[in-house]
């Protein structure tokens, strides 16, 4: 049976079972709203869909509607998926938008090397697989990674591209990274994403020095207090038509 509730400004249709299996801190974030027949009968974009949490499913369409909104074009969601898929989707992706702008959104368990934690087969996917399936080939890669310690992941991501270019081992894409967190996080949800994703911003022509290597490591503040978000900037050269985020 479905029951609809309110959280942060967005309606959530869950099913009883789930609810009842949150702890009480959880459940005291929601509140259950009386419905009528009619407006249970109108399509809500966070269903409780079958085969899936209705929880998760209900933040992969928030933060999916986001970025359709601001003008993304969202090509595949995956579920828990094995590494192999993970990796061939991935992979086929950043082959299609090489020397592209292009990214993904990651929501899920990380660990305290900003490895992703997949799934109940204990698989984990991170920065050195990225490359693998080829990362690199983008011009700029956007990413949102809402885990545990992903901005450890940021971090790895920023210094690997800085270093190929001080190097001179090769150019590297540009990168705009919005990170949940440096440690453990205290709610899981996407509201952190729907306040500081909402729009993209874009590098300006005659930005400053627009010749060089940028590194921007930014603190987020958001309207939660369950979150520590940070923004990665990095580009070989900045230029206009680059996204900020």
């Amino acid at each position: 049976m479905m029951a609809r509730f309110r959280k942060c400004g967005c309606d959530y249709d869950l099913c009883e079972q789930h609810f009842g299996a949150l702890s009480e801190a959880e459940q005291s974030c929601y509140k259950r709203m009386e419905v009528s027949e009619e407006e249970a009968e109108e399509p809500n974009p966070f269903l409780c869909e079958e085969g899936g949490s209705c929880y998760e499913k209900s933040m992969i369409r928030q933060v999916r509607d986001m970025l359709e909104a601001r003008g993304d074009i969202v090509t595949q969601v995956l579920v828990q998926p094995r590494k192999a898929d993970l990796a061939g989707a991935l992979r086929k992706h950043f082959e299609v938008n090489a020397d592209k702008v292009a990214g993904l959104f990651y929501i899920g368990h990380g660990g305290a090397s900003g490895r992703w934690e997949l799934n109940e087969q204990e698989e984990s996917f991170g920065w050195d697989e990225l490359v693998e399936v080829g990362f690199m080939k983008l011009r700029q890669g956007l990413l949102i990674l809402d885990s545990c310690y992903s901005a450890v992941t940021a971090m790895q991501a920023v210094q690997a591209c800085k270093l190929k270019v001080e190097s001179g081992e090769g150019t590297a894409p540009a990168l705009a990274i919005c990170a949940a967190s440096n440690k453990p996080q205290k709610n899981y949800s996407v509201d952190w994403v729907l306040d500081v994703c909402p729009q993209h911003r874009v590098v300006a022509s005659g930005s400053p020095d627009d010749h060089s290597v940028c590194v921007v490591v930014e603190n987020l503040k958001t309207s939660h207090d369950d979150y520590d978000p940070f923004y990665f900037f990095f580009a070989e050269t900045v230029e206009e038509g680059l996204y900020v985020i």
